[in-house]
């Protein structure tokens, strides 16, 4: 759907504020401009190549179609789409996402953080069947953190087709895997720009 040349991040602005010392230090500066829809696909991709190539061989079982077959640590199974297909329908949810509640490039920055941290603190398991709902939970809650005007969770849901309950769940649950802790720290934020500028095209 979009090539690696139509992928572009507009960069946050950056502030130089002098110190006591005289030394000139770097802050960000609260991004509002709209994440492009070809952004939006880079990060369906890097999430989804993510999940599908960090899979423990001996719980995930890949068909010659390419869907995956997953099995949890009680013995539950779920078989999910091939990564391609999941990649669109991560761009999907992004994309609802976005334009229903006019999502940021600093509140989308802060969810793929919260992601991170997730994975990170080891305490939520993030694989195919669960991106989608970690990927939301982690938008709500920036979006909880940042904006001045809030949309419900039912009017979420309600974009996305869920019901509230499960909507509640996913939330509760990307909170849980936080362990609450969902303030950002400048560097944490800066080192993710920064990383996320070096894979883009211009």
């Amino acid at each position: 759907m979009f090539t690696s040349s139509q992928i572009q991040l507009l960069s946050a602005e950056h502030v130089y504020v002098p110190v006591q010392n005289a030394m000139v230090v770097q802050e960000p500066v609260f991004d509002t401009t709209r994440p492009s829809n070809a952004f939006l696909a880079f990060l369906a991709r890097d999430l989804c190549v993510g999940v599908y190539n960090s899979h423990d061989s001996d719980l995930v079982h890949k068909y010659q179609d390419g869907s995956i077959q997953i099995i949890f640590p009680d013995g539950s199974q779920v078989t999910e789409l091939p990564m391609h297909m999941k990649i669109e329908q991560i761009f999907l949810i992004l994309l609802s996402l976005r334009d229903s509640l006019g999502l940021c490039n600093s509140e989308l920055l802060q969810s793929m953080l919260y992601m991170r941290r997730m994975l990170s603190m080891g305490m939520a398991l993030i694989n195919a069947y669960s991106l989608p709902r970690f990927l939301v939970g982690s938008v709500i809650l920036s979006t909880k953190m940042n904006a001045d005007v809030l949309r419900s969770n039912a009017f979420i849901a309600q974009t996305l087709g869920v019901n509230i309950q499960r909507l509640n769940r996913w939330e509760s649950s990307t909170l849980t895997g936080l362990n609450w802790e969902m303030n950002i720290a400048e560097e944490e934020f800066l080192n993710l720009q920064e990383a996320l500028h070096n894979v883009i095209f211009y």
